[in-house]
């Protein structure tokens, strides 16, 4: 008998807390300001995203010139030249990217603000051709 009531006691034990638990987790639902901010949030990442996609297909394109181009080079010299160029190319590359999508990043944090979205930046890893850098697309932490 003391099992029953027991066992009774705690199914209604976890009952009432899985029922509980539902309750204190439902979010108020979003302004139409809030959800119109949200979604040019979306927006910039997408433009953010296809910007990187963008770059990261020149990289290759410049790596794969490059090597090509040094394979078929007879003097040492001549592959210097190329690894500078390439280099160059590659850091110019990446560095214009960074700075149109803190551009990017930046008006998107303003517009948030504004709609009262609080946001954050999260630098990504991304892979460009022969090497790896940060770029930086936002993410929502509330509202």
């Amino acid at each position: 008998m003391l099992k029953k009531s027991m066992m009774a006691v705690l199914f209604s034990l976890v009952l009432a807390f899985m029922a509980s638990t539902s309750a204190f987790a439902a979010e108020a639902p979003a302004s139409p300001d809030v959800e119109k901010a949200l979604v040019e949030i979306e927006k910039t990442n997408a433009q953010i995203y296809d910007e990187i996609e963008k770059a990261q297909e020149k990289s290759y394109e410049l790596y794969d010139k490059y090597v090509e181009d040094a394979a078929k080079a007879k003097d040492e010299k001549k592959v210097e030249g190329l690894t500078q160029k390439f280099e160059e190319e590659t850091v110019k590359l990446i560095s214009d990217l960074d700075h149109k999508t803190q551009d990017m990043t930046q008006k998107g944090v303003e517009k948030a603000s504004k709609a009262g979205i609080e946001v954050e930046i999260e630098w990504v890893p991304v892979q460009f051709a022969d090497r790896v850098a940060l770029i930086d697309p936002l993410r929502v932490v509330g509202w």
